[in-house]
């Protein structure tokens, strides 16, 4: 199928999806990325000989792929050899991972993203995996459940820091969306965001098959650990970087000759993750100064909902600096020719908030409470529907769209992007204008906009512009960290069943989808006008991690206590999470206490491996599991049924104690353990 007919079909299955929710042909059209591998069975060498020197193997590989795993152009992965040798960045890298490297589509043909060519590294919130000929079994090896041992002696696999030595805790699974006709992957799960600019070593020994057979390495891993020489360019180039690896692995007694897969990759900078958000961070804060540019009232409900909890309803717009082309979604940023990104004009964006009555009934102001949105949310319905808890907690309720994922276009705009995968950048970059956007609403309305009538009751400012807090729930939850970490009014902030390392969790949320309980995400992402290959879907959605980063909430959390510098402030935040939650699974918050360095308080019904239990109450950071005996999910990287979805998730938010110590928490910032002995509800099922 050519281009041209890929895309006129790709338009009539959008329609049609966009019009019916789903695609149902299947896939007849798929592109093998794979290497083709001449038979070395010449070159094996067995116990009595050994390779003559001057033979040489025979791969045929390719300028842009890692040639050491024939079984696709980007395995093992991350890779080293996607990593080009560069002084001028902070890491001494520059990623460098060719468009042709890059799944296609079956509706467009991939080519370099400037995300990804800007970064000196792999995100420290990186997948690992790779695959073999054969699927290992992995009995005996660490678990989600059994992470302690990954780091012992006779392990299987290992996951080294090589600047420091250190062997990584980790687990091991086999992948669960497995796809007829190709190889398994296997999946090392970090718990935790990696180290910036660091190092790290990958080793696999000892596998074998499920009959007992030894699992052989790949020709081009096996040509470089047993220095058989090769005709690809590649490999031959990476022989230096490996020598580093095996030294690293024989240090924590991975010997070289037992070694079945091994490889090297570095994380990008700080500097590097941010440089785009950063450059537009230091600009609009030049512009919007010390108190925002300015704002306009275009609504006011008096006695909104009619039901005595709101004194009123207020709309309006704030005026913002914008660095995208335009307002829309599925537009780019704007960038210069350095790649920079550049100022286009500033615009208004659209705010609502919810005064409460019992701040008008005591005459007195309240803090400015700023609300996180859903999935594909918007800021409107958020803010209308806290007015409950607004009144109970007396604090006025603020909210904007978090664009990139907001009800403004932007679930059409994933819909293109499942089909050219280059607009998922379009996508972050518009996530990362969605924090400048909330940098300027809460300047505004605490500054310049502060002292407006409309904020007013007899005279009493409503608003307590020296107290600003956060609250998120679900995706609100995931980006709260940037906000906190970014806007420096913000003091601290509710993270209700919100997680870390979105690519961590997509594959196991009902809002992704799978053969088993299909959603609309994996159906249009599996068909034959996007990625019919499983392979190519895991490496695509892997990458993805690097275009993200400079939102996902993993990135700040190594600095919630100190900063960074001058470019991150320290935050605090209280994490509530709901077990078997089978939209944000519990594992994505594990990652986000770990990486944050967070503890859970005694009550908590579960303490995840690595974390430290304190009891209440507690001035700071802290997180609490509550546990309503939800159905099991499954624990592979799949989802569970859609009936399952709202449970955990949505239930928990109604749970008295955790009610009590989210919103006590977000008054105070002080979290009281209200769990007597352990956080747990009869969940309503």
């Amino acid at each position: 199928m050519d281009l041209g007919s890929r895309k006129i079909l790709a338009s009539i299955i959008v329609c049609s999806m966009l019009l019916a929710g789903c695609t149902t042909e299947p896939s007849t059209d798929s592109d093998d990325q794979g290497e083709e591998i001449v038979d070395s069975s010449d070159f094996e060498n067995d116990n009595n000989s050994e390779p003559d020197s001057e033979e040489i193997m025979e791969v045929v590989g390719s300028d842009y792929c890692d040639d050491t795993n024939q079984i696709h152009c980007m395995l093992p992965f991350p890779s080293g050899a996607f990593l080009e040798r560069d002084e001028s960045r902070t890491t001494g890298y520059s990623l460098s991972i060719d468009g042709l490297a890059i799944p296609d589509t079956q509706s467009s043909i991939s080519d370099n993203m400037v995300i990804l060519d800007r970064l000196d590294g792999f995100s420290p919130s990186t997948q690992i995996f790779t695959a073999f000929g054969e699927v290992p079994n992995i009995t005996g090896m660490a678990s989600q459940f059994d992470i302690g041992i990954s780091t012992m002696d006779g392990h299987k696999s290992v996951l080294v820091n090589m600047d420091t030595g250190e062997k990584i805790h980790h687990w091991i699974e086999l992948d669960a969306r497995v796809q007829q006709g190709e190889e398994t992957i296997l999946f090392l799960r970090t718990i935790e965001g990696l180290d910036h600019d660091a190092s790290y070593a990958v080793g696999f020994r000892d596998l074998v098959s499920e009959d007992g057979a030894d699992i052989a390495p790949s020709d081009g891993f096996k040509a470089i650990r047993d220095d058989i020489k090769t005709d690809s360019e590649g490999i031959e180039e990476q022989r230096g970087d490996y020598e580093n690896v095996f030294d690293a692995l024989e240090s924590v007694g991975f010997e070289r000759s037992s070694l079945q897969s091994a490889w090297w990759f570095h994380t990008a900078s700080t500097e590097s993750i941010l440089e785009d958000i950063l450059i537009m961070r230091d600009d609009a804060e030049q512009r919007l100064g010390d108190d925002g540019i300015g704002c306009t009232i275009s609504e006011v409900e008096e006695d909104f909902g009619n039901d005595g909890t709101s004194l009123r309803l207020i709309r309006g717009t704030v005026t913002t600096p914008h660095y995208m082309e335009n307002e829309f979604a599925r537009s780019p940023l704007m960038r210069n020719s350095s790649g920079d990104p550049e100022f286009v004009e500033n615009r208004e964006i659209d705010f609502t908030m919810l005064i409460p009555s019992s701040l008008a009934e005591n005459n007195t102001s309240g803090p400015l409470t700023v609300f996180g949105h859903g999935l594909f949310g918007d800021g409107d319905s958020y803010a209308m529907n806290a007015r409950s808890i607004a009144n109970e907690y007396q604090t006025v309720v603020i909210a904007t769209d978090f664009k990139g994922w907001s009800s403004d276009g932007d679930l059409d705009a994933m819909t293109f992007a499942l089909m050219d995968l280059k607009e998922f950048q379009y996508q972050q970059e518009r996530q990362m204008q969605a924090v400048i956007n909330h940098i300027s609403m809460v300047r505004t309305i605490t500054g310049i906009c502060s002292d407006i009538e409309q904020f007013k009751h007899n005279g009493t400012n409503m608003i307590d512009i020296d107290t600003v807090n956060y609250i998120g729930i679900s995706l609100g939850g995931l980006r709260g960290p940037s906000l906190l970490a970014f806007v420096p009014e913000l003091e601290w902030g509710v993270l209700w069943v919100g997680g870390t390392s979105f690519t961590h969790q997509v594959e196991r949320s009902t809002h992704y989808g799978s053969e088993e309980f299909p959603g609309q995400f994996f159906e249009l992402l599996s068909s034959e006008v996007s990625l019919p290959s499983r392979l190519d879907r895991a490496v695509s959605i892997a990458l993805l991690q690097s275009i993200w980063d400079s939102t996902d909430g993993e990135t700040y959390l190594p600095f919630r206590e100190t900063g960074y510098g001058d470019i991150l402030k320290p935050f605090d935040m209280f994490y509530l999470t709901s077990m078997m939650d089978a939209q944000v699974t519990t594992l994505s918050a594990d990652r986000a206490v770990r990486t944050g360095d967070v503890p859970v308080v005694t009550g908590s019904a579960y303490h995840p491996f690595g974390v430290d239990v304190v009891d209440g109450p507690i001035n700071g950071s802290s997180a609490a599991y509550f546990d309503g005996e939800f159905p099991e999910l499954p624990t592979g990287n799949t989802n569970g049924p859609m009936w399952h979805h709202s449970l955990a998730h949505n239930l928990v938010l109604e749970v008295p104690e955790a009610k009590m110590m989210a919103y006590g928490y977000l008054i105070s910032g002080v979290l009281v353990d209200y769990c007597e002995t352990s956080c747990t509800f009869e969940g309503d099922w």
